[in-house]
């Protein structure tokens, strides 16, 4: 079944500190005055211009294998490829702030404000990104009662685009979820529209499915490596 997720707007906001990091500012720094309006604003028009809105449908592992391989364009090997036959369940999810946001930033940068939309723009992805996570732990919830032990569980999402997951594997995932409920369309370059929109799948199964050495073709080239802090996240908890 689809189902289709509202969202809190006040559960969606950003934190200062997650914008900021996205702007390459140091945690903790001091700032500048210029650079706290800047922020404060940010948040404003977020608040004002987000429409949140997600969408989640199971998938079976077999149904899965097909929209991964999505055009054959993935890297081999890769940790999706190791994870997903060894989960107990998963689900495709797609969010999006909506497009009023997307055409502020564009407003801003078209009006040579590019510190505003550089700020906003900022803001929308942490924004974005926290409604990615909740939309995993929805998924938590719901599925935490099919499990004796659920703590043994490690439920993770991962996006086409990253760990060597080719981004054309949008297409197949779009076939099968339909986005375009919520607003979300596909661009020829696989590039959603509205741009601050974050898609996926969610796969839930023993936590040690989920930890890999990252060592992977995909690895050499990945800047931030945020997989290892995901990792050390599940082996804590």
């Amino acid at each position: 079944m689809t189902e289709i997720i509202k969202f809190d707007m006040n559960d969606i906001i950003p934190g200062r500190e997650e914008v900021l990091r996205n702007q390459g500012v140091i945690p903790g720094a001091v700032l500048e005055d210029k650079i706290r309006d800047l922020l404060e604003q940010a948040i404003r028009e977020f608040q004002s211009l987000a429409e949140p809105v997600g969408v989640m449908k199971e998938v079976s592992i077999g149904d899965f294998k097909d929209i991964y391989k999505g055009e054959g364009r993935n890297d081999e090997p890769t940790p999706v490829a190791d994870i997903f036959p060894k989960a107990d369940c998963m689900a495709l999810f797609a969010v999006t702030l909506g497009q009023k946001i997307s055409d502020k930033i564009d407003q801003h940068f078209k009006a040579n404000n590019f510190a505003e939309g550089c700020m906003l723009d900022a803001g929308a992805s942490a924004g974005a990104d926290q409604a990615a996570e909740i939309m995993q732990r929805m998924y938590e919830q719901e599925i935490a009662e099919r499990f004796d032990d659920f703590d043994a569980i490690g439920v993770v999402r991962y996006s086409p685009g990253y760990c060597g997951w080719h981004i054309s594997a949008q297409k197949k995932l779009f076939g099968f979820l339909g986005p375009e409920k919520i607003g979300i369309t596909l661009r020829e370059t696989y590039l959603m529209d509205p741009l601050k929109s974050v898609s996926g799948v969610i796969i839930a199964g023993p936590k040690e499915i989920h930890q890999f050495e990252n060592n992977y073709p995909c690895c050499e080239n990945c800047d931030d490596q945020t997989c290892l802090e995901r990792m050390q996240a599940l082996k804590n908890a």
